[in-house]
């Protein structure tokens, strides 16, 4: 017998055509292409060679590799496994999970299969897998798809400190990466619900009140925006720690010790007129300076700092507030400074101020008492608006000096007199900040009336008229 095999069918001159003679009436072809029609014709031939006819050609098709899987999805089942589901590929044997460095991570699974659960894995974690179909021919694989298993609920969580007016917490992370999310809600009975992020495993909440109960939940998020279940609990803040101290005419020195270190308030003979009580205490709220961010950064360090009479002082006082190295984290330690809460403007007033970053140290001179933060002070990155604050300056109304501030740092000043004589001159220190006590170049009270303050920085001036009334 012969047998010839074509890719085209018969009669033709098709190069590739295979023959094939054999005594069997059985014939095998290799090396053909998969996917593929073929046509065979048989003969006959005699043992002296007289072949007969050839009989009309059959055709028929190798197999191909099976058709890509698809709608492959994964879906989370729990911290460390993933469910892989897809739909049915055509001409298979059956498939394999695929790791996206090509690996294949399971058994052979039935042509019927149309899920795998795939134990094992790391929690919060993005794995990517694809899906192969195969059979004899081969294999067809579908394109990457990701998935975060979920993240853990935390545990532990506790406050670890508990102040008048803020909290730190901490809780365990379960086996969550670094990097994981999680979402914290505080609120009070009958009071609105504030969310925050963190991606540590400890927070500190600060700006709360003082006896007061707080409501605290805490979630982990995936990288698939999925929440764990949640975990929560409750605590109350102290009440407001006081220090008073009666004042007659002679100096005096108020000790206040908070969490945050010792406040000090040196207070000069003359400073009232009469006998009244100085109180220093935590506040039971601090101002946010969210408004002003671009000039301040708060840490928290804070005093509210009052009387009985609601008198303010005849003659500047001196305030030296503590910091810890916690509150100043990130923060540059050069510009720091004491800030004043004016209650009336509702900004916060950057006093002139001296830093001993040895002891951890703020010092000021205020005539006001009021709530005092340590802040950042950000030195203004242009001359855009410099600001002169009180203004008019009034010393008669307790007006000690006029704050200059919102200047890059380094800002040459000039004060000149409304006839054009040069007053003073100084400059502005590294907070973007000085400060006029009213006085001229040789010591004297510059009288009443209206004062020009000339700034020049990096070839920039800018003008602010002041006042001065005596």
């Amino acid at each position: 017998f012969e047998a010839q095999l074509s890719s085209s069918d018969f009669p033709n001159s098709y190069s590739g055509n295979q023959s094939s003679r054999t005594t069997s009436a059985l014939s095998a072809f290799f090396g053909l292409s998969y996917g593929t029609t073929y046509y065979v014709r048989v003969l006959t031939a005699n043992w002296v060679g007289v072949e007969s006819g050839f009989l009309s050609s059959v055709s028929t098709v190798t197999l191909g590799l099976p058709p890509v899987p698809w709608a492959l999805a994964g879906t989370a089942l729990g911290i460390s496994s993933v469910s892989w589901s897809w739909a049915h590929a055509g001409a298979r044997d059956g498939y394999f999970i695929v790791s996206s460095s090509g690996g294949i991570l399971s058994d052979h699974l039935s042509s019927g299969s149309t899920s795998w659960v795939e134990p094992g894995l790391s929690t919060n974690t993005m794995h990517g897998r694809s899906i192969a179909a195969f059979n004899t021919v081969g294999a067809s694989t579908t394109s990457l798809v990701s998935v975060y298993t979920l993240a853990a609920t935390p545990a532990q969580f506790i406050p670890i400190t508990v102040h008048v007016t803020s909290m730190t917490l901490q809780w365990l992370s379960e086996g969550n990466p670094l990097g994981t999310t999680y979402y914290m809600e505080h609120w009070t009975a009958g009071g609105s619900t504030t969310t925050t992020s963190f991606d540590v495993t400890t927070a500190a909440l600060t700006g709360l009140f003082s006896s007061t109960t707080y409501f605290l939940r805490l979630r982990a998020r995936n990288g698939d925006a999925i929440y764990s279940q949640e975990t929560s609990l409750s605590t109350a803040t102290p009440a407001a720690a006081i220090s008073s101290q009666t004042i007659s005419y002679e100096s005096a020195t108020v000790i206040f010790v908070p969490v945050r270190g010792e406040i000090r308030l040196d207070i000069p003979a003359g400073s009232f007129a009469e006998t009244v009580s100085v109180v220093l205490k935590e506040p039971s709220s601090v101002p946010s300076p969210a408004h002003q961010s671009g000039e301040f950064t708060a840490t928290g360090a804070a005093v509210d700092i009052g009387n009985d009479r609601n008198f303010q002082p005849l003659k500047e006082v001196t305030l030296t507030m503590s910091y810890r190295d916690e509150d100043i984290a990130g923060l540059n330690e050069a510009r720091l400074i004491v800030a004043r809460y004016d209650l009336e403007e509702s900004i916060w007033v950057p006093l002139v101020s001296e830093t001993n970053a040895d002891h951890n140290k703020v010092t000021a001179r205020t005539k006001h008492f009021s709530v005092f933060q340590v802040m950042q002070a950000s030195p203004a990155s242009a001359l855009d608006a410099p600001r002169a604050f009180p203004n008019p300056f009034r010393p008669l109304w307790g007006h000690s000096s006029i704050t200059l501030s919102n200047l890059p740092s380094g800002t040459s000043i000039k004060i000149y007199s409304l006839s054009g004589s040069l007053v003073r001159e100084m400059s502005a220190n590294a907070s973007g900040m000085a400060s006029w006590d009213g006085l001229t170049a040789s010591g004297e009270k510059a009288a009443s009336g209206v004062y020009f303050v000339f700034f020049d920085a990096a070839g920039k001036s800018k003008t602010v008229k002041i006042a001065v009334e005596r």
